[in-house]
């Protein structure tokens, strides 16, 4: 266990409390499962009450560890703050080149938004190289010096003064390993105009989340528009459309066909279409056209005995997956191994023709795809290796689409950096 790791004893107050919000699998009474597959088979309602799975560790993605006995050499923590270290803001001396900070963490998420939202240059170097002391595995972000105006050292000083991101002078586009930031490979971000849909007949709870994410995580701009008022006129305004989780055939019923039309068009010609949840159904149905991904169909029983599937709706738990860390839409996540929430009926299937990078997160093969929470008996063979985040190139734009909610209750922080590297970054590969 690395030194700065923090400890938390259950001999304590609020030890049950901690136990609840930290153990990795919450075991349910295996009485109750009885019951409820025996009222599942005589179509009777369940009693899950909410999720089954919300240990904080998978939530945030951080590596934890538990011991039966004490821990020596450790320190009570009386407060916790940001290691804040500004940029000197004075003249001289000025980096002859730029400055680069980490993607993936919440204060390189904030800053990158920060400096986006100033109308601030930012270039994406996807591969590892080291400048002096400071190397920068995968998914570094870059501020060129020439490429802006006089007053970047000053806005790049505030923003890392306000997120506390950790960021690093380069005197030269030369770096001492690695390769250099001159390369083809390090590609401009475009500054987005972001969309958020909202309102009937959007599901209120995964726009709450998204909004939230926006106003209080990201800190991005973000304008909220009615799914009715979706049309070339408006599209025209935005880079970026967001459509958090929403019933599929209500959808089209607002949008007409002439919403439909005209969201194709938009992203046909350049523009980026993220889809959350119950709306990444309605991007997968065949009337829309703007994706190869669909929904898996399952016409076999659970019991084996043929007809209509039972409804394999799960109960909110964790799975693990796998991410292709080449991805642009993993920008600064070095973990190939990402948790996520599970809590619906909706599997989906990549097309024949999978092409490089679109499959972006796929769930693990069946023996390692659980970490917490219920499944039912039929649903890990269905959902194993099938897709979580998908994107694909369509026209000069782009659908990135996400099997569940990411920004869930504000309690996958671990999946913000996608979330927000969708945003911020979709429109730029």
């Amino acid at each position: 266990v690395p030194a700065g790791s923090y400890v938390v004893d259950f001999a304590q107050p609020q030890g049950r409390l901690a136990k609840a919000l930290l153990e990795p699998d919450a075991q349910l009474v295996s009485s109750f499962i009885r019951q409820e597959l025996e009222s599942r088979r005589t179509s009777q309602p369940e009693r899950f009450y909410d999720v089954t799975a919300w240990s904080l560790p998978y939530t945030f993605r951080v590596n934890a560890w538990w011991t039966r006995g004490p821990v020596a050499g450790a320190e009570t923590v009386t407060a916790a703050s940001l290691d804040r270290q500004p940029v000197d803001a004075s003249p001289s001396p000025a980096p002859a080149y730029g400055y680069a900070f980490e993607a993936g963490s919440e204060a390189g998420i904030r800053l990158l938004a920060t400096l986006l939202r100033d109308s601030v240059r930012v270039w994406y170097a996807p591969r590892a190289f080291r400048s002096g002391t400071a190397s920068f595995p995968k998914g570094a972000l870059v501020v060129r010096a020439a490429s802006n105006d006089t007053s970047v050292r000053r806005r790049v000083s505030e923003g890392m003064t306000v997120t506390g991101a950790r960021v690093v002078p380069l005197r030269s586009a030369m770096v001492d390993e690695g390769t250099d930031l001159g390369s083809n490979s390090v590609i401009p971000i475009r500054i987005p105009r972001v969309a958020l849909v909202g309102g009937a007949p959007v599901q209120g709870n995964s726009f709450g989340f998204s909004w939230y994410a926006f106003d209080q995580r990201i800190g991005y701009p973000v304008t909220t528009v009615a799914a009715a008022s979706i049309g070339a006129p408006m599209l025209a305004n935005f880079d970026v459309l967001v459509i958090p989780s929403v019933g599929a055939g209500a959808l089209d019923n607002v949008l007409g066909d002439g919403g439909r039309a005209a969201l194709v068009a938009w992203v046909r010609n350049g523009g980026v279409l993220v889809t959350l949840d119950g709306a990444t159904a309605w991007l997968a149905g065949e009337r829309l056209g703007l994706s190869r991904l669909r929904m898996r169909r399952d016409t076999t029983r659970a019991d084996s005995t043929g007809g209509a599937p039972l409804p394999s709706g799960v109960p909110g738990a964790i799975l693990r997956t796998y991410g292709d860390t080449l991805s642009p839409l993993l920008a600064g996540v070095r973990s190939a191994v990402i948790p996520v929430l599970m809590f619906s009926d909706r599997i989906y299937t990549v097309p024949r023709d999978l092409r490089a990078g679109e499959a972006v997160i796929r769930y693990a093969p069946e023996p390692r795809l659980r970490l917490a929470g219920y499944l039912w008996p039929e649903v890990p063979g269905r959902v194993a290796s099938t897709p979580y985040l998908w994107t694909e190139r369509v026209g000069r734009g782009r659908v990135i689409s996400f099997a569940g909610d990411p920004n869930f209750r504000d309690m996958w922080r671990g999946l913000l950096p996608v979330f927000a590297n969708a945003v911020l970054l979709g429109g730029s590969f």
